[in-house]
């Protein structure tokens, strides 16, 4: 139903291989070098603010944890399907944190499209909103967003329920809502609709991989050195 499960493992093998290499060039710092592309990266596993590379950064964890928290607290009104992080103010202190902030991507059926979660198949009651989930990462054409989803539980036993495939709890399935769900979920890799579109096309048209992972690998690059340039911008103008 998620999609991306129907990519051939040799395709979402090669998927992966670039994720974890456009993941160490996107946390790199001034200290790593200077390189064109994320095949040039740094093959070390850590970045020098002593992170794993590909793991959300500190200010990207609070801003998230901030939006999922005032998704909680006004949970009556509809939930928005992506929130974009705020503009830099450019009257502000440079800080590249606030630059390299990445969009959160909802997905709530109950508040975005008024569809009720059901009663639970353990007791039989209407299930309540618990959570919103710990952001995962998803895969964009142009970049690594961040993806975060409802979960229910259940009022007399307390089991969970999710909105979207995980480890923890059984599934709600929206038969009517599946192809509007903006992200394909596999067990390692999370990919929005326009990107698996994208790849199912392109293979369909080249039937190579390569091919694929290459023009996701320079549109990726250009948008990296786009966030950079503003960036840059705001420091020569301060």
């Amino acid at each position: 139903m998620f999609g991306s499960e129907f990519l051939s493992s040799s395709i979402q093998g090669e998927y992966e291989n670039l994720q974890e290499a456009q993941s160490r060039f996107a946390h790199h710092t001034a200290n790593s070098g200077s390189y064109t592309g994320p095949g040039d990266a740094p093959r070390a596993r850590k970045c020098t603010c002593g992170k794993l590379s590909g793991f959300a950064t500190d200010s990207q964890s609070k801003w998230m944890k901030d939006q999922r928290e005032k998704m909680r607290k006004e949970r009556g009104k509809e939930t928005p399907s992506i929130i974009f992080p705020p503009i830099p103010d450019m009257s502000s202190t440079p800080d590249v944190k606030m630059h390299r902030l990445r969009p959160l991507i909802c997905w709530d059926p109950a508040t975005q499209y008024q569809t009720s979660p059901g009663k639970s198949e353990c007791c039989g009651t209407e299930l309540m909103f618990k959570e919103f989930s710990l952001p995962r990462t998803v895969e964009c054409i142009r970049e690594i967003r961040y993806f975060t989803y409802a979960r229910y539980r259940c009022p007399s036993c307390r089991k969970a329920f999710s909105t979207m495939p995980d480890d923890k709890s059984p599934i709600l399935t929206y038969h009517s809502l599946a192809p509007i769900i903006p992200i394909h979920v596999s067990g390692k890799t999370a990919l929005t609709h326009e990107l698996y579109k994208m790849i199912e096309s392109m293979l369909t048209a080249t039937g190579s991989a390569s091919t694929v992972c290459e023009v996701i690998a320079k549109t990726r690059v250009n948008a990296y050195f786009r966030a950079m340039y503003k960036y840059q911008y705001h420091k020569d103008r301060w």
